[in-house]
């Protein structure tokens, strides 16, 4: 019955002096997931078969419209990023 009462005794000042070993713990806050839209369009431009001046029309038309969907979805992700941190750098 002595024993137990002991080994609970020495169980419990090990414990102390794990506990008076430890560091200090930093609490580390947790980074706000930036939410910015994603780019599907920025892709190489292929070209089909160019016969004729209206196959070039067409082909430039289409290489255009995709460059310009392309600047956009970069400027608004740009926009997105930029607005993200600066809230960052405003937030204690």
């Amino acid at each position: 019955m002595s024993y137990k009462i002991i080994k609970a005794g020495v169980i419990a000042l090990c414990l102390m002096m794990l506990v008076g070993c430890s560091s200090n713990v930093e609490i580390v806050p947790i980074q706000a997931k930036i939410l910015c839209p994603t780019t599907h369009h920025c892709q190489a431009v292929t070209l089909k078969d160019i016969k004729t001046n209206r196959d070039l029309a067409l082909a430039l038309d289409h290489a255009l419209n995709q460059t310009d969907l392309c600047v956009t979805e970069l400027q608004a992700l740009t926009q997105c990023i930029d607005t993200f941190n600066q809230i960052q750098g405003n937030s204690p």
